[in-house]
């Protein structure tokens, strides 16, 4: 077995904590994340005349292993050196390694390794050290030590099992022909799948785009209850820096229990500044968006030299790629596989753009296709038969190129001997419509949006090729893993174990399978047990607001017959919704009641915008849209409801205006710390005059009360607003202009 011998549980940087910034090491911060060359490692810098020291006790066949770098601009050379010093103060050298920028090039990361028998059995003390050599370059950053540990590795293979958890972005799971798709999209999956892997023909995605469904995929949380559903919050915005950070993802958790933990994504949403590279010992992001060729390819490359290196103890390895997301474009050796057309190849891309949302319908967002020809410029793709056709084709090729890379990395690890004792887990974050009923992109709540393949293979499952038509929900994930690896699910978590059905046995699934599309404002969906979806819209602002849809799904799967003004059962499950929303809904929350009164005013203050302002219970058009940070309210008497601001920008939130009571007009103007709210705030209606208490509304009270619903306080900018590098991989996928 090999086993860690340091003091510190896991790592000698102690990586199982949760750092407090991503820092990409301009000057010299404390130990952090730190990323070269877009690999993200735990490190200190190691300022010369600074050292590195941990005392240890040296246990068989221990070896140091650790990375160090410089970042790029560093001109001179560097020299990293070791020593071991014994209690009775002589030293021996452990290892040199010099780099040198004017023979290789920096931003990147070394590996060192150092055996330690001649210590065996004694205490010793390890310093490392950094010296930059004399010359006239200049030196930007400091030399950088990454993730030091100390291991034994005389003591066999621990066989507790890994886990390689795959996500392909926007794959919808009916274009898999392992899901019934009439072309061969997919060999490679399906022929792994039908050998060794249960298929879940019906799981359910929380969001329909990366950023939230993503961290519902790997903490178990439902988008609506962990609120990360638009992108603000990003490490290191202020006010927000922490959003992420307090929940606890899939890679701590196993990075507690003893894994080496590794992702190699696609960047983007994915890219650690939204906080995704939490319990990761590495993480590293595709650099150019803008050129994607070869990204996942570099991703299946990096994954299985990783395994390689690290297969004799238990590792957790997530994969994620946007081979499949847009733009989409002809990928050579499998167009003509998937397309009926003859003729050349279509040489160009499509790709998404996003019109401005508008106040005439509620600001919702609105997706269209364009064409990208290969020498420059942009022109709409018309809706015909013919680009819907073309449009497909290339989606499919995306899907069958991404089955390649997907077939050698489980070549790889087939050849690597680990297959056997790993749990793999094949899914996607969301889907992607096509032009079905004019839908294009993944911002709704249908089906093509929401259904994504969930394929596992996991030690000691029933058989490969069985089918789960049971629904099941992407949420379930975190917990399947934990559960199918002996390391209890967190009760915190609305995911169940599907480990049971791996096993052919019975499982407590709920029957309810919830969505969020938050920033395109599009609502809430409730999906029923494959038989039944109810979609209530929560936008604050007409004509988007209070827009429900109930479909049959047994007899109208493709969601065009809307019931919901004709069927009795809508009533009952927009109750449903709006109670789950009440209890679930995380955000700033201010509750409006006005009892026997009339509120005429408007609600002032950064938080008011256009796709993060949602209501819950509002059965009337009591708010209007006046501007950037501006409403106006008016809502008569015998009204209670709650407004949920999802995107917190700047530290206050006004309500001014009068309150009209048997004649009676009394003022109103309350200003809310809403950065520094301790509980719940409100003001209550006493006699003439308003009355600040630390408490919520009582029932019949006329007030208003504030206070933040859920486990964070989400602020600040967009993470992209200040790093160009990452703007431009957001706006490569088309997610910004």
């Amino acid at each position: 077995m090999v086993r860690l011998i340091a003091d510190e549980p896991h790592r000698l940087l102690g990586a199982t904590e949760k750092p407090s910034f991503i820092q990409r090491f301009r000057g010299p911060p404390a130990v952090a994340k730190a990323e070269l060359g877009n690999d993200l490692r735990t490190a200190a810098p190691l300022p010369p005349g600074s050292t590195f020291e941990v005392r240890i006790f040296v246990a068989g066949g221990a070896e140091l292993r650790a990375s160090v770098g410089v970042p790029a601009g560093f001109a001179r050379p560097a020299v990293f050196s070791g020593i071991v010093r014994g209690t009775d103060g002589q030293e021996a050298e452990l290892f040199e390694h010099r780099i040198d920028p004017a023979a290789e090039s920096t931003d990147r990361w070394w590996e060192v390794r150092a055996g330690l028998e001649p210590w065996l059995g004694r205490e010793v003390e390890l310093v490392i050290t950094a010296a930059v050599e004399p010359g006239s370059g200049e030196v930007l950053g400091v030399p950088l030590l990454a993730d030091p540990e100390v291991v034994a590795t005389d003591g066999g293979r621990d066989e507790r099992f890994n886990v390689v958890l795959i996500s392909i972005d926007t794959l919808r799971a009916d274009h898999l022909s392992l899901y019934g798709y009439p072309l061969p999209t997919t060999p490679r999956i399906d022929g792994w799948a039908g050998a060794d892997a249960v298929i879940f023909t019906a799981a359910v995605a929380p969001a329909p785009w990366t950023l939230p469904s993503h961290v519902s995929l790997l903490t178990g949380l439902d988008a609506v209850r962990h609120g990360v559903n638009h992108d603000v919050g990003g490490l290191g915005a202020p006010g927000g820096g922490d959003a992420v950070l307090a929940l606890d993802f899939l890679a701590e958790i196993l990075a507690r229990a003893g894994y080496e933990t590794a992702a190699f994504t696609g960047g983007a949403y994915l890219d650690p500044r939204f906080g995704f590279a939490q319990g990761f010992d590495r993480y590293v992001t595709w650099p150019d968006r803008a050129r994607d060729r070869g990204e996942l390819e570099a991703g299946v490359d990096r994954a299985l030299a990783w395994m390689a290196v690290e297969q004799a103890r238990p590792f957790a390895l997530f994969l994620h790629t946007y081979a499949v997301h847009d733009p989409y474009r002809v990928r050579a050796g499998f167009f003509d596989r998937v397309s009926a057309d003859p003729g050349d190849p279509p040489a160009g891309r499509v790709a998404l753009k996003s019109p401005k949302n508008s106040v005439e319908n509620g600001f919702q967002q609105v997706n269209r296709f364009v064409w990208r020809p290969q020498d420059g410029g942009e022109s709409p793709l018309e809706p015909s038969d013919g680009n819907r056709r073309m449009i497909t084709a290339m989606y499919d090729s995306g899907v069958a190129y991404m089955d390649h890379e997907i077939g050698r990395l489980l070549d790889g690890m087939d050849e690597l001997g680990i297959t056997s004792r790993t749990v793999i887990v094949f899914t996607s974050d969301h889907g992607e419509s096509l032009g079905e009923a004019g839908r294009v992109g993944h911002i709704f709540l249908t089906d093509e949006n929401l259904l994504v393949p969930l394929i596992i293979a996991a030690p000691g499952a029933a058989g490969g090729g069985r089918r789960v038509d049971r629904q099941v929900r992407l949420i379930d994930v975190t917990p399947t893993i934990l559960d199918v690896l002996g390391i209890e699910p967190s009760r915190s978590m609305d995911g169940v174990s599907l480990a049971p059905l791996l096993r052919g046995e019975p499982a407590a699934v709920p029957a309810e399978a919830w969505s969020y599309s938050a920033a395109p404002n599009r609502g809430v969906s409730l999906r029923i047990d494959n038989r039944l979806k109810f979609t209530l819209n929560n936008a604050a602002w007409p004509p988007a607001k209070g827009r429900r849809e109930l479909f049959d799904l047994e007899r109208d799967h493709a969601e065009t017959a809307n019931l919901a003004e004709a069927d009795v059962r809508a009533d009952g499950l927009e109750s449903k919704v709006t109670s789950y929303l009440y209890g679930r809904a995380a955000g700033l929350r201010l509750r409006i009641q006005t009892g026997d009164a009339r509120l005429q005013g408007r609600i002032l203050g950064a938080p008011v915008r256009p796709v993060g302002t949602k209501v819950i219970g509002m059965d009337g058009p009591f708010l209007r849209w006046d501007g950037m940070g501006e409403a106006s309210v008016d809502v008569p008497a015998g009204r209670s409801f709650t407004v949920v601001f999802e995107k917190v920008f700047g530290g206050a939130l006004t309500v001014a205006g009068e309150i009209e009571q048997f004649g009676s007009v009394v003022s109103l103007r309350e200003r809310f710390d809403v950065q520094n709210l301790e509980g719940t705030e409100a003001v209550v209606l006493d006699g003439e005059r308003w009355r600040r208490v630390r408490r919520g509304l009582a029932e019949g009270e006329i007030g208003l009360a504030v206070r933040w619903q859920g486990d964070i306080i989400l602020g600040g900018p967009p993470a992209a607003v200040d790093d160009d590098e990452l703007a431009e991989q957001l706006r490569a996928l088309g997610y910004i202009k």
